[in-house]
């Protein structure tokens, strides 16, 4: 399939087709004669899992690493590894977000009673 088509079904545009291919997240496809780059189903699925693992947060870098692993239960065994990574870094985020939240309502209560003092 066309750049254009492949675009279309992965939801993006065919410039972060060629900018994936760029970074080496996609490997360039085979030409047709006519010029045209030739891409297949396999394109698409890892377009999708690109797309997928952006959503969740995971960094070019990351996404590369996992792309490059060879098939198997090697590669399983890497993402597993590379999911519980990012379910540490999230956990570590929301404990820091939370204590920041506690830290603004003590903050706001300090606030408001001072507030309330001088009335």
């Amino acid at each position: 399939m066309r750049i254009g088509m492949l675009a279309a079904r992965a939801g993006i545009t065919a410039s972060r087709v060629r900018f994936y291919e760029a970074r080496g997240l996609l490997p360039s496809p085979p030409r047709r004669a006519s010029g045209y780059r030739d891409y297949d189903e396999k394109a698409l699925a890892d377009l999708l899992l690109i797309g997928r693992a952006r959503r969740l947060g995971y960094t070019l870098a990351e996404i590369a690493i996992y792309l490059k692993a060879p098939h198997g239960q090697g590669r399983r065994a890497l993402l597993l590894s590379c999911i519980e990574l990012k379910l540490a870094q999230f956990d570590e985020a929301l404990v820091e977000t939370q204590n920041r939240r506690a830290r603004l309502q003590k903050l706001r209560k300090e606030l408001q009673a001072s507030s309330a003092e001088q009335r």
